[in-house]
């Protein structure tokens, strides 16, 4: 779902991806074996938290998918999807953008697995008792960036956490989500507490929550109350670790950025002749014949849209701010969707309108730092010696914060600058890129005296 207008995003692919498998697994002769591993798994630890091939089945019927459906328009299943309960996790287990500024909280995706992580009690509370799952009555998203364990023991009736958690409860204001959850748990039947080992051994500790009738006094104080939390904590992290590859982790949502306010700086004829200068190439480029263009490893005029694009709402931007005019939808969004960071696995990667671009962003991720010789001094001797090269050349990115009055008063601003070298070599050796990045990472040269007057280095 998109983080800031809450609409779902589809992909096609994974949906007819998902009907082949079961397609494979029927024509194989598979299933009784899918069937066999999912029940052992479900026994040791309860139900799956996606959707599997027998609700993956029920899906396709109402759907009507069929080899023909399948590879054509997928609307009405989208809606489907959409206002139904198929694949509905539960349990946020990746990184899942959202929205700081918005009051409602982030849909988890729908999800298909073969052999899927399953849903457990104790990931479930922790999941919606961080970010972005606490939504505060004035519609606030308070950080938090982790859960406490004890948390997890106030849902499994431990009452005397509430104790060790008041600190937090204040903080970040989640008391009404931890209860929640807490009567989500207590109005679970015998059936949800021993339908697998998993919750047997959680329905155990339950049980640790408050001293038996007939107890001596001793176990009735304050004291043994904590011991006895202790010890449901200690058997809770044996039975996650025995079971981590099963057990369903929770995550806390990805802060995404959402710009409450943007700037561009007010240079509308530099965005014009950046376009202008998109075009010229698009031109020169469409003279080359087929082969040629086909050669060449960017597809130039796709590339030069998205720029003639880009730069074309940035002039126009520029000037209203010129003339004091807010931006219409269109160019806010081109703010809002300037760029993001997501996690594909272990890989990040940019997307947005920046990231588009960029000719090649092959290692758009790495540091990638230019240096360029553009004066040759061959004197080794006599009055203009030593010899010397002239480099000049890119490096690290700066932060800069902006200030400007408005009609709401200072604003603040915060965005990247590009940062300057100019660095002399000695005899007639000239720098390669890869030489320079390697000295940056070193010990870079100092910065021209000029950024004296707006550079901050520590």
């Amino acid at each position: 779902f998109d983080p800031n207008s809450g609409e779902p995003i589809w992909n096609d692919r994974q949906i007819r991806a998902a009907w082949l498998l079961r397609e494979a697994l029927d024509a194989g002769g598979a299933r009784t074996h899918w069937e066999s591993a999912d029940a052992l798994i479900g026994a040791l630890m309860g139900e799956i938290d996606s959707l599997d091939f027998r609700g993956l089945d029920a899906f396709v019927t109402e759907a009507g998918l069929d080899e023909a459906k399948v590879a054509g328009d997928l609307t009405d299943v989208h809606a489907i999807l959409e206002n139904g309960t198929y694949g509905r996790q539960r349990i946020s287990s990746h990184y899942l953008a959202t929205n700081p500024f918005s009051a409602e909280v982030t849909p988890t995706p729908i999800a298909f697995t073969v052999l899927g992580q399953r849903y457990i009690i104790d990931s479930h509370v922790m999941a919606n008792v961080v970010y972005d799952r606490i939504v505060t009555p004035e519609g606030q998203k308070p950080m938090r960036r982790l859960p406490s364990s004890l948390d997890a023991m106030f849902v499994l009736g431990h009452n005397h956490a509430l104790t060790h958690l008041g600190a937090e409860l204040d903080a970040w204001q989640y008391a009404g989500g931890l209860h929640a959850i807490r009567f989500l748990a207590d109005s679970h039947g015998k059936e949800f507490w021993e339908n697998s080992v998993y919750n047997l051994w959680l329905s155990g500790l339950r049980e640790l929550s408050g001293a038996p009738v007939g107890a001596p006094a001793s176990m009735l104080s304050a004291a043994w109350a904590d011991k006895s939390l202790h010890t449901s904590l200690a058997s809770w992290a044996e039975l996650r670790h025995d079971t981590i590859l099963y057990a369903k982790q929770s995550y806390t949502g990805g802060a995404g950025c959402e710009y409450p306010d943007a700037y561009v700086e007010p240079y509308p004829a530099l965005y014009s002749r950046l376009g202008q200068a998109a075009s010229r190439l698009s031109a020169v480029v469409s003279t080359l014949t087929p082969a040629q263009r086909q050669a060449m490893s960017v597809d130039v005029a796709d590339w030069a849209a998205r720029w003639v694009d880009a730069t074309g709402k940035l002039e126009s931007m520029a000037k209203k701010q010129l003339s004091e005019e807010p931006f219409d939808a269109d160019e806010q969004a081109l703010v809002d969707g300037w760029v993001a960071e997501e996690s594909q696995g272990c890989v990040m990667s940019f997307t947005g309108i920046y990231p588009k671009l960029i000719a090649d962003p092959e290692g758009i991720t790495e540091f990638d730092p230019t240096i360029a010789d553009v004066h040759t001094n061959p004197n080794e001797d006599g009055p203009l010696a030593p010899a010397a090269v002239l480099h000049v050349g890119t490096g690290w990115t700066d932060v800069m914060v902006f200030t400007r009055d408005s009609c709401e008063g200072v604003k603040a601003y915060v965005g990247p600058t590009t940062s300057f070298y100019e660095v002399e070599e000695p005899g007639v050796e000239r720098l390669t890129d890869e030489e320079w990045r390697e000295r940056l990472q070193q010990q870079a040269p100092p910065r021209p005296g000029l950024t004296a007057s707006f550079l901050s280095v520590p």
